[in-house]
């Protein structure tokens, strides 16, 4: 019996890579119906907004994001519990709080009929953590420098089991108007090994206490094209939204 996945839209302008991963779920088998609106689940069916009907005998469902509570409670987040940041991670009422990873806000790129947010990658949390501390750094004195911020770029290995996608976005997020510099997916077993090596290359990072060392930035930037942080120039992130009011 054909299984089916209900999927919204994803990060736009990736060249290839929504005919590539498509092409592998189809070839599993798996049904899938993009930008499916729910409207209903019963027992064992689920109601889609153009009056689909999909019976399951197993379901799982994704929810959106939202911030954390202490966050919206604060009055420092938006509406979701996500921080508003400056270009520098810094909150733009409280410079001294600043933000990384899942904690931010940062735009979808596409108006899509299922509204997504936009994912924020192990190595865009990393490059988020380097400017961070480095503008902190700075902001205390202790670093004669100018501030950077992270470049957003991200590199994702995906593994299918006997294959595997490599999905590459320089940047994620692009100026009004610009295209991304990068912008590309390549299929192979050997993404699948090079998610497994990482893997073990990062666990082995962690226990010695480094974070990204200047091999690491080398071979991102040899290999794929890729960097971290850049000076601060024109904003990569958006525009503060406003804060909640407690």
């Amino acid at each position: 019996m054909a299984r089916v996945v209900v999927l919204g839209a994803g990060i736009g302008g990736l060249a290839n890579s929504d005919r590539l991963t498509l092409d592998l779920i189809e070839k599993r088998g798996i049904e899938t119906i993009t930008n499916g609106a729910i409207t209903a689940i019963g027992q064992n069916c689920i109601l889609l907004q153009d009056g689909q009907r999909i019976p399951f005998g197993y379901s799982m469902m994704l929810s959106p994001f939202c911030g954390a509570a202490f966050v919206r409670a604060s009055g420092l987040g938006n509406e979701k519990g996500f921080l508003p940041l400056l270009p520098t991670l810094q909150h733009p009422d409280d410079p001294e709080i600043y933000g990384v990873g899942i904690s931010i806000h940062l735009p979808s790129l596409e108006v899509t009929p299922v509204p997504i947010g936009l994912p924020k990658t192990g190595q865009m949390t990393e490059e988020m953590a380097i400017a961070t501390s480095h503008n902190i750094a700075v902001a205390l004195g202790e670093l004669a420098a100018e501030p950077v911020v992270p470049t957003l770029d991200a590199l994702c290995f995906a593994d299918f089991g006997d294959t595997g996608i490599a999905y590459i976005a320089a940047p994620v997020i692009t100026e009004t108007g610009q295209k991304r510099r990068l912008a590309y997916a390549m299929q192979g077993l050997w993404v699948s090994w090079v998610k497994a090596a990482f893997e073990r290359y990062f666990l082995l990072k962690m226990r010695w206490g480094l974070s990204v060392p200047w091999f690491e930035q080398w071979g991102l930037r040899l290999f794929f094209g890729l960097s971290l942080v850049r000076s601060l120039q024109p904003t990569v992130l958006p525009e503060p939204q406003p804060t909640m009011k407690v």
